[in-house]
């Protein structure tokens, strides 16, 4: 559709990398909390945990106006947080269709659109909610591998929720180290688990499209 949908980026201090960035849409609400259900970004993030198709269009116009907000300079590569040995890989759909929605003039235009430039090699336990956050972070170190297509390249990495950051941390850094000149970590929403983080910043972008 044309509508115009007004949303707030917010930029979370990373811990192990201040110069960079994970940058959400604003605030997740799990399902327990009261104010769950009259919170739209957080019903449709949990909808798309079972059907990741029927919020793809909606997610997908999101990415692409915070890379173009995001990035001074034209992006070359977008992959996604790799899922878990035997899960189900939904942050697929957002790439495919990405590709499908961006258009001249985006930071995305040509920018390769690739699962495979990091994978998972490693099984992990799934990080429930009951982990610290430093019992996350350790879960997921050295579990994701980049290929040589990341290197010199300026890529952005998207993933649907983070909360203590230690996918994408681990993302930043199995990038950096196999090349990449510059790394954009990109998620939906920030579901801070009760973290208090100082320095966030709040920025007012207009999306285009949606559903």
């Amino acid at each position: 559709t044309s509508d115009k949908l007004y949303v707030n980026f917010l930029e979370v201090p990373n811990i192990e990398n201040p110069k960079v960035p994970i940058f959400a849409l604003g605030r997740c609400y799990s399902m327990s909390d009261p104010r769950y259900k009259r919170h739209g970004l957080s019903v449709r993030i949990y909808k798309s945990k079972n059907a990741p198709a029927s919020q793809a269009t909606l997610f997908a116009y999101i990415f692409l106006n915070g890379i173009n907000w995001v990035s001074k300079d034209p992006v070359d590569l977008i992959t996604r947080i790799p899922p878990r040995h035997g899960d189900e890989d939904r942050l697929e759909v957002y790439l495919n269709r990405i590709k499908e929605l961006r258009g001249s003039g985006d930071k995305s235009e040509n920018a390769i659109i690739s699962t495979s430039s990091l994978i998972c090699t490693s099984d992990y336990p799934k990080l429930h909610y009951g982990l610290k956050a430093i019992e996350r972070r350790e879960a997921v170190r050295n579990v994701f591998e980049a290929s040589g297509e990341v290197h010199d390249k300026s890529v952005v990495v998207i993933e649907d929720v983070t909360t203590t950051g230690a996918t994408m941390y681990e993302a930043i850094s199995t990038l950096q180290n196999a090349g990449a000149r510059q790394v954009i970590p990109i998620a939906i929403a920030f579901h801070p688990m009760n973290i208090t983080l100082s320095g966030t910043e709040e920025v007012n972008i207009k999306i285009e499209g949606g559903s």
